[in-house]
């Protein structure tokens, strides 16, 4: 992987150290490096970040504390001043301080096209910890980069042996399960008893890449403020079980209610044998996914919109509809005015766009309005096969941004699996 159109991990990492990272670390082995700060770009470096003093001024986010020599619980507390509990010794958790310093929003979108990461999977926090503090032995579900801003500490981290990936959220050895570990936890729930560290030895200007469920610890060897971006990308099970209730709702088979799950009459007779019938062609039913589906499943529709191809699906949205107000002699053809008018009564009526088209545009809106049932960007092509493709998108895209019709999200159910494959008798 190259690091060229990468300025913001060349920035952070130096661009030998970036190339290095890219190519031999991530996303699955721990990562340090030492930087100068005076590169790194300029929110980093800001007045916002120059003291835990000057973030505590300017954060109102959520905010938790910790004794990490005496405790290994994060407490969440508000309406108080930060700086008084670091005064206090303890180590503090800026949960989200991306509304607080200028340039976080686009700093993390900006890494986040660098890292090839879905928009909206990272978030930026700061931990403040002061003498001999810090946090307890903990591992996370999430990827982290902790950028140490000012002060020293060390950081003590391991590889959880147990389990690879964890999906949920922070677990402390000898604590509390989230339900989630309980599937995961095959080989026992992880322990870092006799586990070998590794140390880090922060100071400003190191960064510290730690892939998820990685066991780690801290102690500021003298007051430390540090960033900890948190890289959390959707999991393939999140996009997979999305994408398939997707599936299952287009089939009534398995829309049906739970009727006679309890006792032992002819419903519940006939209830097991309809599950049982459903199961077995679950597999068909998961045919109808592709890669492509769970791995665009998260994408925004604003992106989604730029990806139309012939199997693009769409249906139309039933409260528009178009109305046509002008017509003038501005061109040969003469143009139109259309507006696309939403809302299915006078309360809730409203004009979403207003739009000058030709007679050949109107021709296809008007198309479009005719259609009650899902179709293809392939369906409209034939249709309109006078008109280029790429007009026929603009055209897609124009009418899903002014809310006439819906650009589908979800893979369509392959006709095998289809409804009345198996039905339940009354």
């Amino acid at each position: 992987m190259s690091v060229a159109n990468k300025p913001l991990l060349a920035a952070l990492l130096s661009p030998k150290a970036a190339d290095e990272f890219l190519n031999q670390y991530w996303p699955k082995r721990p990562f340090v490096a030492q930087s100068d700060p005076a590169r790194w770009p300029a929110l980093l470096r800001g007045e916002e970040l120059a003291s835990v003093q000057n973030l505590a001024k300017r954060y109102r986010g959520s905010l938790r504390f910790t004794h990490g020599r005496k405790s290994d619980q994060m407490i969440q507390i508000d309406r108080v001043d930060p700086s008084i509990l670091f005064e206090m010794g303890l180590t503090l958790n800026f949960e989200d301080i991306g509304p607080y310093v200028p340039g976080t929003p686009e700093f993390l979108r900006g890494l986040e096209s660098e890292l090839g990461l879905n928009e909206g999977s990272l978030v930026m926090s700061a931990f403040a910890s002061p003498f001999q503090d810090g946090l307890s032995c903990h591992f996370d579900a999430q990827d982290v980069i902790s950028l140490q801003l000012h002060g020293t500490k060390r950081f003590h981290y391991a590889p959880v042996q147990e389990l690879a990936m964890p999906y949920g959220t922070q677990y402390i050895s000898g604590g509390k399960p989230y339900d989630e570990l309980y599937a995961q936890a095959q080989n026992g729930f992880p322990e870092n008893k006799n586990v070998k560290f590794e140390t880090a030895a922060m100071k400003p200007g190191s960064v510290l890449f730690l892939p998820r469920g990685t066991w780690h610890y801290t102690e500021a060897s003298e007051p430390s403020l540090s960033l900890s971006i948190t890289i959390s990308p959707p999991t393939l099970l999140d996009c997979a079980m999305e994408q398939i209730r997707w599936l299952l709702l287009q089939d009534s088979a398995w829309r049906e209610p739970l009727y006679g799950a309890t006792g032992n009459g002819t419903l519940n007779t006939k209830l097991h044998t309809h599950a049982k019938q459903l199961l077995a062609r679950l597999p068909q039913l998961v045919a109808s996914l592709s890669p492509e589906d769970l791995i665009q499943a998260p994408i925004p529709v604003a992106k989604r919109l730029d990806q139309i191809n012939e199997n693009s699906r769409f249906q139309r949205i039933p409260d528009a509809a178009l109305e046509l107000e002008v017509e003038s002699d501005k061109s040969p053809q003469g143009t139109k005015v259309v507006a696309i008018r939403l809302g299915h009564s006078d309360s809730t009526d409203r004009i979403s766009a207003r739009l000058e088209i030709s007679s050949e545009v109107l021709m296809v809106f008007r198309w479009i309005e005719e259609q009650r049932k899902p179709f293809t960007a392939a369906e409209v092509q034939k249709a309109f096969p006078q008109i280029s493709f790429e007009e026929l998108k603009k055209i897609l895209i124009t009418l899903t941004r002014a809310q006439f019709i819906k650009m589908f999200w979800f893979a369509e159910l392959a006709p095998q699996a289809r409804v009345g494959a198996v039905s339940r008798e009354t």
